[in-house]
């Protein structure tokens, strides 16, 4: 399952599923901080050996681990992840979604729960439906922003930066094109001056051979 981003956001909310238990409510009643601190250490590691960038638990942040009323037989993790200097936070999402796809298990506080990719990895809030239809079709962007001076959260600034970019461009494309014209009219009016100017100095010259002739006869 795979995401689209027309921007670069600083965060992005992220959740594991992970299936193998009996009663997810008993479960989360007890050490439920050392629990998902616990699968914090166990994600950070996963994702640092896929992508030696040195990504580490800091990265994440918010974490905690909850039950869902129609899934007792597993508990969801989750967690607002951030990029590090060399990977944006979409290509750490795309590691875990890799992560993840592969299957396999963690040991977490001596329970050994298996991953899932049965629903997405990256959710729109810390509050999102477990498998949120929104954003299941989406796929990830994974090149690198153009600047780290600043980060869009919303999908509506690109949009507005969009916007004026493209009305900038169109203003220099016509004010370029004005001032060709305006090049054009002056060198065509000094074009038509200097003909007629041209064209009076001959005429000059030919009334004055004329006045000579008259004057020697």
């Amino acid at each position: 399952m795979s995401f689209v981003y027309n921007y670069f956001p600083a965060a992005l909310h992220i959740q594991l599923r992970l299936d193998g238990l009996s009663n997810c409510a008993t479960y989360v009643e007890s050490e439920t901080m050392a629990k998902a601190s616990d699968i914090t250490n166990k994600l950070s590691q996963a994702v640092d050996e896929l992508c030696g960038c040195g990504f580490s638990p800091s990265l994440l942040s918010e974490e905690f681990i909850d039950c869902f009323v129609d899934s007792p037989d597993h508990v969801t993790y989750r967690a607002v992840v951030t990029g590090t200097e060399s990977v944006s936070v979409v290509e750490i999402a795309s590691l875990i979604e890799e992560w993840v796809s592969k299957g396999g298990s963690i040991i977490v506080q001596s329970t050994r729960l298996g991953l899932t990719s049965s629903c997405p990895v990256v959710i729109a809030d810390r509050d999102s439906p477990e498998c949120p239809e929104d954003i299941t079709n989406r796929t990830f962007s994974t090149q690198p922003p153009p600047s780290t001076s600043g980060v869009a959260t919303s999908t509506e600034a690109p949009s507005v930066a969009v916007s004026v970019v493209g009305a900038v461009a169109g203003g220099v494309v016509a004010g370029v094109l004005a001032i060709i014209v305006i090049v054009l009219v002056i060198v065509v009016i000094i074009v038509v001056v200097l003909f007629l100017r041209a064209r009076r100095s001959g005429s000059k010259d030919i009334s004055d051979g004329k006045t000579n002739n008259q004057q020697t006869e």
